[in-house]
Order: structure tokens, then sequence, then C-alpha cells
């Protein structure tokens, strides 16, 4: 058994190994510097606990629509790199407890690399995709991904 963070990105659900997840800030919270001549979903960098980390929304490299508001939040992950990531998401859904054994393959999923996610898992009538957060993440394919 693992446990995932459920959260909403536009009408998606999403999920990501609690074990990657450090802290969870509100956005209106957090003073984000934004960086020009950066990809748009790179939307700046902030100080976290002494440590400047990059801002992505990954609203907008899923390409949905962006709407801060008060529950807008800010995931900050530490990744297989060692490096912290902070992601903006609309709200947190919930915590969930899954079997990885019920995780299925994708065959495609609608703009998103099938290589960044882990797969599907269904949950009473809501379909979660759990993505694979180091990967996404990855902070060399993010340099250089147009």
């Amino acid at each position: 058994m693992k446990e995932i963070v459920v959260f909403s990105l536009s009408s998606a659900l999403y999920g990501i190994d609690i074990q990657k997840i450090k802290g969870i800030i509100v956005y209106s919270q957090l003073l984000i510097t934004p960086l020009f001549n950066e990809k748009e979903f790179v939307i700046g960098i902030a100080n976290i606990r002494g440590e400047v980390i990059p801002v992505i929304d990954l609203r907008k490299k899923f390409n949905y629509e962006v709407k801060y508001d008060e529950e807008t939040v800010v995931l900050i992950i530490y990744t297989n790199e060692g490096k912290w990531i902070g992601i903006v998401v609309d709200f947190i859904r919930r915590i969930e407890e899954i079997n990885p054994e019920f995780i299925k393959q994708p065959q495609l999923i609608k703009g998103i690399d099938k290589k960044y996610l882990e797969g599907l898992i269904k949950i009473d009538d809501d379909m979660i995709t759990i993505l694979n957060i180091d990967l996404l993440l990855n902070i060399k394919e993010l340099e250089d991904e147009k």
C-alpha cells in the first residue's frame, strides 16, 4: 500500500506519492518572483525556508485554464535529483491509500506524455491520473523542453 495526495487541475484529478511532497503552501501566501525568458509554465522563483526554488504551474504545462483563488496551493516537491521544486495546483482534494496493483497503464492521456505517468486508478467514481513526478520535474528535461 502507498499513499497519494489527490489534487485538482481544472476538472481532472491527479495524484502524487505523498513521500515526494515536503510541504504545502497556500499560493496567496507565497512571494513568487517572475522570471523572464523562461518557459510559460515556469512562473518564477520563491524563497522557501532559505532555499530559492523554481515554481511551475502544472495547469500551464498541461494546457489547462489557469485561475488563482483562495484554494490554489503550491506543493513543495523534493526530486530524485536532490532539487526542490514548487508546483501550483488548483487545490488538494484528499489523501488516499492505494494498492499499487490496481494502477492501470493508460493507452493515451490527452495533453500529457505517457512517460510522465505511473498510471490511472479508479477510486469510488473518480479516475485519478498518478504522475511520475521525478520524470515530470526532471530538471534537464525542463531546461530542454520548448
